[in-house]
């Protein structure tokens, strides 16, 4: 899957950018935002989560993101 240093590199770089700016403040306006530190807190303490909310929440596109930021050498699997 590549060298992980390589993708924080990329990823620094991107978050301090004008586009990531404004990516981030999105990013944050979203509901699954709201239950990021929960999120994270039941990461540590189980393999496996399942996550249930509304359409449009963040689910799909926000929560592996948490995960991979907290933990970049994570395995995150999505489905629908």
């Amino acid at each position: 899957f590549g060298d992980p240093s390589i993708m924080g590199s990329a990823f620094a770089a991107f978050t301090s950018s004008s586009a990531g700016q404004r990516m981030r403040k999105h990013r944050e306006s979203l509901p699954a935002a709201k239950s990021r530190e929960d999120l994270l807190k039941l990461m540590t303490k189980s393999q496996v989560l399942l996550v249930q909310g509304e359409t449009g929440c963040g689910k799909t596109t926000q929560v592996g993101q948490f995960l991979v930021e907290a933990d970049p050498s994570a395995r995150v699997v999505v489905t629908q």
